[in-house]
């Protein structure tokens, strides 16, 4: 049986404190074939006990957090010169 390798992860070499964790090649050509998922649907079903218009106002802030990381892992893949994830 193989081990597929995801991820990696190693020291920060400009601060030993912290770990870097990259995405490999492989999980980039998995992500690449894998259809656009939306969570929506589970995320109600997970805050079905919430009032209508609260589980809605916590989908959108989700929402609005992933764009803002999609934004933020864009701008440091773009500083570092880091192309994968």
């Amino acid at each position: 049986m193989s081990k597929t390798v995801l991820l990696t992860i190693s020291t920060d070499p400009q601060d030993r404190g912290r770990s870097l964790v990259e995405g490999t090649p492989t999980l980039v050509d998995l992500l690449a074939d894998s259809p656009t998922l939306d969570a929506s649907p589970t995320l109600l079903t997970l805050f079905a006990d919430l009032p209508e218009d609260d589980s809605e106002e916590l989908l959108a802030a989700l929402e609005k957090a992933a764009h803002v990381i999609a934004y933020q892992a864009a701008a440091y893949r773009k500083s570092t010169g880091r192309v994968h994830l």
